[in-house]
């Protein structure tokens, strides 16, 4: 069964933001660097409080690349607090 983005859900982990969308053009995923396929189910993804470079120009995965993305940037993510102090 061929998984289409309004199946999929919004994800929100370690100040990410997983938006699914449907490719109405050709786009190349930041991780695997495989192309995006019109019609494709893929995810934007952007930093919660990034500002407007990151909804501006969001990362574009595919969805079995998720894992990948949080191992690759998920720890480099620091909270408010750890920048302060």
């Amino acid at each position: 069964m061929v998984m289409t983005a309004r199946q999929l859900e919004e994800i929100r982990r370690s100040g990410y933001i997983f938006t699914p969308r449907t490719a109405r053009k050709n786009f190349t995923s930041c991780i695997s660097g495989k192309p995006i396929q019109q019609e494709t189910p893929y995810y934007t993804v952007i930093l919660g409080g990034g500002g407007l470079g990151w909804i501006k120009r969001p990362d574009r995965i595919l969805i079995e690349e998720i894992d990948q993305y949080i191992e690759k940037w998920g720890n480099s993510y620091k909270s408010f607090k750890e920048v302060i102090n």
